[in-house]
């Protein structure tokens, strides 16, 4: 079975270049992929697929389905299409393909398109297109990436397990990812001159000690827990024109628990210098929270089994993720499995200077096996319903709430 379905993916070779170029040359910020959006959903039309379009209120996120036999599995898969925003010298934003999106995208079309050509599909086959990936990106850093908006929608929640794959350093399936809660910070203030002719403390002082604060508790842990997304100040020439800033400020956990302990950390650092300055300085947390991943031990091991059929190395015990992604959002829902496909070297993410590394020769190879990997992996699930079941067992065996989920 494994080799006959890795030629019909391998047959798809000419469909997934073409859907890998024509993504990688229209980059589009998260929340404006039109372009994409209007290929992709045209693209799945043509192999079968009905399409939904909006889903969960936003314009450039669609989910596919292809029908299978009534009552089997239904398998969901992730699609990306949006791009990195890298911030020029000027301000201004330059969207470009340097993560790798335009191969996800391309390899799940390969993969359906692979299962499409089945005569008997033993469940249904779901794509979800989804947007706004990329937290540096205006609107998603204002709104929260697509999969915690769409996740709380219920959207996947009549899915019965969700693959997504991700260019990587290891071919492996993450078991465990970092919290992150998203805060903007606002304030304004004229400045004004004391009794000798000088200007009190200002807005200007009070960014200053707050960039300080927030060293000094970065300092008082062992890893990084406070990032500073985005900064300015505006303001006029004249004196007594007020002054304003706002700032974008990520805070990490491994756990719900060190999330929230640490946002307390930051606000009382933020009122402490509201009162010392004697400006109003207002926090708000924007967007929803990022989750840990839940791992599925079971899940898994059927895309380790995948790997190894398609002739992958497999990683089987990797580290923690060191960042946040909203997949495992996701991932407390519904048995999900974020699945890395590597290359030797790995790859230069967020580098616009090597975007050109996703449109290589070795990315088309991790192309066409992430495609191979999610055919067979899906395959396997629909045919092995028992599996299923033990899968969502598992699923139900750990706390919602984050405390041991990475520990």
């Amino acid at each position: 079975m494994t080799s006959a379905l890795q030629e019909q993916v391998q047959s798809q070779a000419k469909l997934m270049t073409t859907v890998n170029e024509f993504v990688y040359n229209h980059p589009e910020l998260g929340y404006e992929e039109i372009q994409c959006a209007d290929y992709l959903t045209e693209s799945l039309r043509e192999l079968g697929f009905e399409v939904e379009r909006p889903i969960a209120g936003i314009e450039t996120a669609f989910r596919a389905t292809l029908p299978g036999e009534a009552g089997g599995p239904r398998v969901g898969l992730v699609m990306l299409y949006d791009a990195v925003p890298t911030v020029q010298s000027d301000g201004t934003y330059h969207p470009n393909h340097s993560c790798g999106h335009n191969v996800i995208s391309a390899a799940v079309i390969g993969a359906v398109a692979a299962l499409a050509q089945q005569a008997i599909r033993r469940g249904d086959l779901v794509v979800m297109g989804l947007p706004g990936d990329e937290i540096g990106a205006p609107q998603v850093m204002c709104r929260g990436g697509s999969k915690a908006v769409t996740a709380v929608e219920g959207v996947w929640d009549d899915l019965d397990a969700v693959l997504y794959a991700h260019p990587e350093f290891y071919n492996t399936v993450s078991r465990a990812s970092r919290w992150m809660a998203r805060y903007q910070v606002n304030m304004t203030h004229a400045r004004q001159l004391d009794q000798r002719g000088e200007l009190q403390a200002s807005v200007v002082w009070a960014v200053h000690e707050l960039l300080g604060a927030i060293r000094t508790l970065e300092s008082n842990h062992t890893q990084e827990f406070v990032m500073v997304k985005r900064a300015w100040i505006n303001g006029d020439v004249e004196a007594s024109c007020p002054l304003s800033a706002q700032l974008q400020i990520l805070v990490f956990g491994l756990s719900q628990d060190e999330v929230e302990t640490r946002s307390i950390a930051l606000t009382e650092a933020v009122n402490s210098i509201s009162r010392s300055a004697e400006i109003p300085i207002v926090l708000e947390r924007i967007g929803p929270l990022y989750m840990g991943i839940r791992p599925n031990a079971r899940l898994a091991t059927v895309v380790h089994d995948a790997m190894e059929a398609v002739g992958l190395e497999v990683l089987f015990d990797p580290l923690p993720l060191p960042f946040a992604t909203d997949f495992g959002n996701i991932a407390q829902r519904l048995p999900s499995a974020l699945i890395g496909i590597g290359r030797k070297g790995g790859w230069k993410f967020h580098s616009l200077g090597e975007a050109k590394e996703f449109t290589s020769e070795t990315a088309n190879q991790v192309m066409r096996e992430t495609a191979e990997v999610l055919a067979v992996a899906t395959t396997y699930l629909w045919e092995n319903p028992d599996w299923i079941v033990k899968i969502h067992e598992e699923h139900q065996k750990y706390v919602t709430d984050g405390r041991i989920l990475n520990a």
